[in-house]
């Protein structure tokens, strides 16, 4: 079976509640690890047009070493849910913020969003794991938060896995997180984008 292109995203997300919070973290620091990172701060979304290929610039505000990066998406063509994307990733923390909008721009994407998310993240051998709560930003205030429980398969192995052993991962980290409701049948289809693009 062919290993998977090394910029694939493999990832399900869940609707979570704050309340799920120190559960999700009891869970994950018992049978996995410790915190890897608290992290907050923005992330600005740009829109090709005519296309499903977004940008997201994201710049965490703290802590204050957590840099910058550019994040391109594009979802393959007939998929029809955002659990398996290519994804390319910048480091950008040496630009100013208003080259980096700049340069998105030339490449042809319009802004279209911002949103807020405080994370906390956990890196395991094999996968990383998320709760984060959003709020929308776009116009100024913070407005409608919304949170979410995400299980990613490590960027660092997904080169070297098959679908089949990337999903292998997915299942077992629900298995792990499914007293607190996770669970296959939970999945989220919707991107963040999808949630919150104003098309």
């Amino acid at each position: 079976m062919d290993k998977l292109n090394k910029y694939t995203e493999l990832e399900v997300k869940f609707n979570a509640d704050v309340k799920d919070l120190n559960d999700f973290k009891s869970i994950v620091e018992t049978q996995c690890g410790p915190l890897t990172l608290y992290c907050e701060g923005p992330d600005e979304y740009f829109l090709k047009p005519g296309t499903d290929s977004f940008k997201r610039f994201r710049h965490a505000t703290y802590p204050a070493n957590c840099g910058k990066q550019v994040t391109t998406k594009v979802k393959p063509e007939g998929a029809k849910n955002n659990i398996n994307r290519i994804e390319k990733n910048l480091d950008v923390s040496n630009n100013e913020d208003e080259l980096i909008r700049e340069t998105i721009k030339d490449d042809g994407y319009i802004y279209n969003f911002t949103i807020v998310k405080y994370c906390h993240i956990y890196k395991v051998s094999d996968a990383t794991l998320v709760f984060y709560t959003v709020f929308d930003t776009t116009h100024g205030a913070k407005e409608s938060s919304r949170s979410f429980i995400e299980i990613e398969v490590d960027e660092e192995i997904i080169g070297m896995l098959t679908e089949e052993e990337g999903w292998q991962i997915i299942e077992k980290y629900e298995k792990i997180l499914a007293p607190i409701g996770i669970h296959a049948q939970k999945r989220i289809r919707k991107s963040l984008f999808e949630m919150y693009a104003n098309r």
